[in-house]
């Protein structure tokens, strides 16, 4: 028998999660595409739900690190749910609702970011990427994003329907996402550390006279 207090608490670890790993795969991106482009990160945030930013010193393809945040932040996602067996049914659509989601949120974001100086749009439009780019590109993420979300809701609903979620399941599902926070937060630390430590220091030159 489903009850209306464990849909919501499960409509807000859905939710929650969907949030949290949407802004870490995109932020991860800039990283990575500032590195194998030749760049040094000199500052990022991947604290667990915060807005993140990721500032490159020096960053020889800034145009590369802004699209990396959007590519790892779509295909990420989307290998996850691809990987997801068939027969897990719930675990497989819990999946693709979150790539949805990321399909929607940086396609918006993408397509209506450019008001905004420091956004990435914002940053592509500085760099000469026209605007209708953009929007050609975001729009459709952005679409896509909404009817798989759409589609996948629908599901998990009937799926609910036909095999209430247990209320053991719901707690480890919660578990499992603090479990999640806890380790991103110490990854962000890390990461936060290694940028601030000083570069180890240049052993002088020694010369050998004859």
């Amino acid at each position: 028998m489903r009850r209306p207090w464990t849909d919501a608490l499960y409509l807000a670890w859905q939710l929650t999660a969907s949030w949290i790993l949407m802004l870490f795969w995109h932020e991860i991106g800039h990283g990575f595409a500032a590195i194998v482009t030749g760049g040094t990160v000199i500052s990022t945030n991947l604290y667990p739900g915060q807005l993140g930013h990721t500032f490159a010193d020096p960053n020889p393809w800034p145009g590369w690190v802004l699209w990396g945040g959007f590519l790892s932040g779509c295909l990420i996602p989307a290998a996850f749910a691809l990987a997801v067996p068939r027969s897990a049914t719930r675990l497989r659509l819990e999946a693709m609702w979150v790539a949805s989601f990321c399909w929607l949120t940086n396609g918006v974001y993408l397509a209506a970011g450019g008001s905004e100086r420091l956004t990435d749009t914002g940053q592509l439009l500085q760099l000469g990427w026209p605007i209708i780019a953009m929007i050609a590109i975001g729009a459709p993420l952005a679409i896509i994003g909404y009817l798989g979300c759409r589609a996948t809701a629908i599901a998990l609903w009937n799926e609910l329907t036909l095999h209430p979620l247990r209320r053991t399941n719901l707690v480890f599902r919660w578990l499992l996402l603090i479990g999640w926070i806890i380790a991103q937060t110490f990854f962000a630390r890390t990461i936060d550390h290694a940028i601030a430590a000083p570069p180890p220091p240049t052993p002088p030159h020694s010369t050998i006279t004859p």
